[in-house]
């Protein structure tokens, strides 16, 4: 296909994108669809959908009809080379999607010949997908830029010696080779500056991931008349990560259940939905042993523009953070917050999370462990919804956190660097 000549061509490698589904999808298709505003033309190279474990055609129309999609094939260690359900750690370096690498270069060559790309910018957590670009900008000595939706630091502090020697050194690598380092949050930028002190604090952006407002204002242009319910609805969406005590709703469960049996709250005016929480027998488990499956309710994943339908319509949300992620800010806390409805944080007040929040004006902090400050931060959740006055995140916070001024900065990072060169 023939690219818009007035525009600057940018190789994005990317393996979450439509059709799969989950949070990481968002960023690049948001960027996808807003960097033309900006004068930049994508180029989209992700995985062949075989790879994805959880997919769907929902967001398939969301991918802007001039962008150019190539798919390079991979294996999953997991599916394809496993035995009776185990694999060797081995073959899921730096990630179980490594043989990406043998298929992408060579299609990533392919699409530089047909149209040079000014700039290439690769996508962590799929680590495989940096060493994608480290190799075509030394194939081709065309700039690259490396977006940490995460801190790699984490993975390099595995217990496993060969998985944290290898992520240290694609972590190294990549912070040194590249033009530009794009991080998530303040915190996550700082850890690296302190670990890298040797390079100038230009070498680090920060891009937060912010909502989308297109696809905000598209739902509730279609949004069902809300069903008349005298039982307030409460919800949390997304992924609980149950094998992580630093993300446990635990406490969370135990305060439901005091408040039950103090007759504070109780089946008759309150529902709370876990929608997609990827550990359902786990927590299943949980809820029946606080005796609370009346009022803690599960939910299967649905696609991704019917959840924002259902933030749209619940009275209430709920947001779990730990205390080890406070260089990290859920991707579902901007979307929260544009859906100007009140939430509770459980999370650490010192983290990013908190600090996001209360930027926004918003206030309504517990710690996840804390099971007392848990129980007063649901009553007065649930107040704020009975009496209509519920603390809503500032209009000047939410512009300047939308995708499209998320995609604005981007653009102006690309400049910068083509401009230098």
């Amino acid at each position: 296909m023939s690219l818009q000549s007035d525009k600057k061509n940018v190789l994005m490698i990317a393996y979450h994108f439509p059709p799969a589904r989950g949070s990481g999808v968002q960023r690049t298709l948001s960027f996808c669809r807003n960097l033309p505003n900006f004068g930049w033309q994508p180029q989209i190279l992700s995985v062949n959908p075989r790879a994805y474990p959880n997919q769907g055609d929902d967001q398939l129309t969301d991918i802007p009809p001039q962008a150019n999609v190539q798919r390079a094939f991979s294996l999953d260690a997991a599916k394809d080379l496993a035995i009776k359900g185990r694999y060797l750690g081995i073959t899921a370096i730096p990630d179980r999607y490594s043989s990406w690498w043998l298929w992408a270069v060579p299609k990533a060559m392919e699409m530089i010949k047909q149209t040079r790309p000014d700039i290439i910018w690769a996508t962590y957590p799929i680590a495989t997908s940096l060493l994608i670009a480290h190799t075509i900008h030394k194939k081709t000595a065309i700039p690259w830029i490396a977006d940490f939706r995460d801190p790699m630091f984490y993975n390099s502090q595995a217990e496993d010696a060969l998985t944290k020697k290898i992520y240290a050194k694609i972590e190294k690598q990549t912070i040194e080779s590249c033009q530009k380092i794009i991080t998530t949050t303040q915190g996550h930028s700082q850890l690296y500056q302190q670990k890298y002190p040797h390079l100038n604090k230009n070498h680090w952006q920060v891009i937060a991931n912010g909502y989308d407002e297109e696809i905000f204002a598209k739902v509730e242009k279609n949004l069902p008349a809300k069903k008349q319910n005298q039982k307030i609805t409460i919800l949390h969406s997304g992924t609980l990560y149950m094998g992580d005590e630093n993300r446990t709703p635990q406490p969370l469960f135990a305060a439901i259940a005091k408040l039950k049996q103090n007759q504070q709250i109780n089946s008759q005016n309150l529902k709370i939905i876990f929608r997609a929480s990827g550990c359902e027998q786990t927590i299943q488990n949980m809820i029946a042993t606080q005796n609370i499956a009346d009022i803690v309710i599960l939910k299967p994943a649905i696609p991704y523009n019917k959840a924002i339908e259902e933030l749209l319509q619940v009275d209430g949300l709920l947001l779990l953070q730990g205390k080890n992620y406070n260089h990290q800010v859920p991707a579902k806390l901007y979307e929260y917050l544009r859906a100007k409805k009140p939430f509770l944080a459980l999370t650490d007040p010192q983290g990013d999370t908190a600090k996001t929040m209360q930027e926004a004006g918003i206030n309504t902090i517990a710690p996840l462990h804390d099971q007392q400050k848990i129980a007063s931060g649901l009553l007065e959740l649930i107040n704020s919804i009975n009496t209509n006055t519920p603390n809503l995140a500032k209009q000047t916070t939410l512009n300047n956190l939308s995708r499209l001024a998320g995609a604005k900065k981007l653009a102006m990072v690309f400049a910068g660097i083509v401009n230098k060169d």
